[in-house]
């Protein structure tokens, strides 16, 4: 009988996983582990092992999480909130009826001075 050996993988280690700011952003807003967790769905040890790069992250908690923290997708994978004061994070992170009030005051600025 002939035996075929199949390539062992000994010595690649796991894939790392993107660091986030997902941390950063819940401490940030003063936010438990235990109080965001359930909000995305999931346990406290489960978001401890994404916050830490240990599990991977998905859309729908990306999403969850920017909501929660006030801030952006964007902002949880690319800053965290001592650095993300510029203008586009501010509206990003606004609810409709402040974007609508952001918008308004563009349009005076924009209107010429006499």
């Amino acid at each position: 009988m002939h035996h075929v050996h199949m390539a062992q993988n000994r010595s690649k280690k796991p894939a790392e996983l993107t660091r986030t700011h997902l941390r950063e952003w819940r401490e940030f807003r003063d936010i438990t582990l235990e109080a965001a967790a359930p909000r995305f769905g999931i346990t406290h040890g489960q978001l401890s092992k994404i916050e830490r790069g240990v599990s991977p992250y998905n859309q729908r908690l990306l999403e969850a999480a920017a909501k929660l923290y006030g801030c952006t997708i964007v902002d949880l994978l690319t800053r965290g909130p001592d650095e993300a004061q510029d203008l586009f994070s501010a509206y990003a992170a606004l609810d409709d009826d402040g974007k609508r009030q952001a918008a308004r005051l563009v349009d005076a600025l924009k209107r010429p001075r006499r």
